[in-house]
């Protein structure tokens, strides 16, 4: 099971990374003019990434990613070695409370704001 929860782990670091890297290239890109960044497939997959977690966190609900993962621990405590405790250490050590969510927060406005100021290719009025 050790090897499942490590899945579900790395498939947590990736949409964690898709989040922040995307938010990243979505502001410079637009600064650069790359036309990628108003993909509306991007964008919406990027925006739904952004406020699924902020509408995680307005009910209360537990990352489900983080349930799934424990679940297949069988344990709360943290993996001694190997790839579990690398992941673990990535997702759950660097940044807790309420910094945290600060971030999550920050993220899901600028994810309007950029939603505005750069809109999608289907959002962009004709000229």
């Amino acid at each position: 099971m050790q090897i499942l929860a490590n899945l579900v782990a790395l498939v947590h670091l990736l949409y964690f990374v898709f989040v922040v890297l995307g938010s990243l290239a979505i502001g410079i890109g637009g600064l650069r003019r790359w036309e990628w960044v108003r993909n509306s497939w991007f964008r919406i997959l990027h925006l739904l990434a952004i406020w699924i977690v902020l509408g995680e966190d307005v009910i209360g609900l537990v990352c489900p990613l983080n349930v799934a993962e424990s679940g297949l621990r069988k344990t709360t405590e943290i993996p001694e070695t190997g790839a579990g405790l690398t992941l673990d250490r990535l997702l759950h050590h660097t940044i807790v409370g309420r910094p945290l969510d600060v971030i999550y927060w920050s993220l899901g406005i600028l994810s309007l704001l950029l939603l505005l100021l750069l809109p999608p290719k289907f959002l962009r009025r004709a000229r």
